[in-house]
């Protein structure tokens, strides 16, 4: 039995690509993805970035997905791709399917690429991320003002705190989820609505 309709039921988009990332298959929601031409674009089999910036960084999230063949960590396997409409960004996450055994399974996929909208797929809680990261309440509500669009200076001011204290809650945040810069906090957050983790 096909476990296409079941895959076509997601609510996240779900790309099987060969070991060249070539679209062996797309469900629904991936088929509406590329209808709407906000972000990636199918051509001759291959998808592609609509922005050349993001076209580099989707071609290396793949090529290292397949080189690997193996799970990579989250920040490894996951990208933000910006969307022509200046909607939130795609949510993207690359898993590593088995390595065919024989040439004769070369059309099994070696990648499935996960696309989520955020707009859609269930935002991050504040517990979650205070659970994910040990992130205090305010250090975790930082973290959603960010990924929701706000500044530092713009969290502060709506939670009636100083735009210090705010800079302080974001530098214990960044050492807390290791990582160098306000962006890559976003992207890790928002990384949090993805439906698989690695």
């Amino acid at each position: 039995a096909t476990v296409q309709p079941l895959l076509d039921r997601l609510s996240f988009a779900l790309f099987a690509l060969d070991a060249d990332a070539r679209v062996l298959s797309a469900n629904v929601a991936a088929q509406r993805v590329l209808a709407a031409r906000d972000a990636l674009d199918l051509v001759q089999g291959m998808l592609r970035a609509l922005r050349v910036r993001d076209e580099l960084r989707l071609r290396a999230l793949l090529d290292a997905a397949i080189a690997r063949g193996e799970a990579l960590p989250l920040a490894q396997s996951s990208l933000a791709l910006e969307r022509a409409s200046g909607a939130a960004p795609y949510l993207l996450q690359a898993v590593a399917a088995a390595a065919p055994v024989a040439a004769a399974d070369a059309a099994l996929p070696r990648v499935w690429l996960l696309v989520a909208d955020p707009l859609q797929a269930p935002r991050p809680t504040v517990a979650t991320l205070m659970q994910a990261w040990s992130l205090t309440q305010a250090e975790a509500e930082l973290a959603l003002a960010l990924a929701d669009g706000q500044t530092v200076t713009e969290h502060a001011h709506r939670r009636g705190i100083s735009v210090g204290t705010a800079r302080r809650h974001l530098e214990r945040t960044l050492r807390k989820t290791r990582v160098g810069r306000q962006a890559e906090l976003v992207r890790l957050t928002l990384a949090l609505s993805l439906p698989l983790r690695g």
